[in-house]
């Protein structure tokens, strides 16, 4: 047999979980210093903008056509005219 049974890998398979869970943590609170920066920043811009919105007309976009909020279709997969 060319195994060595007794022979341990240099690599480990798996990340531990502690370390994953640190990972993790560590992640989200860069994600929240992030949005609180963001956040932030957000009042200062909308202060020097009159208009929010990114056509321009102050007004949210209208939904494309055909498109709908229910979900399906019910007269199957074409879609009204």
């Amino acid at each position: 047999p060319d195994f060595d049974y007794a022979t341990r890998s240099a690599e480990r398979l798996e990340v531990p979980i502690g370390e994953r869970i640190a990972a993790i943590r560590a992640r989200k609170a860069e994600e929240r210093a992030r949005a609180k920066a963001k956040a932030a920043r957000r009042p200062e811009h909308q202060a020097g903008t009159a208009v929010s919105s990114p056509n321009g007309s102050g007004r949210p976009r209208p939904a494309a056509r055909g498109a709908r909020s229910g979900g399906r279709n019910p007269r199957g997969s074409r879609p009204s005219r």
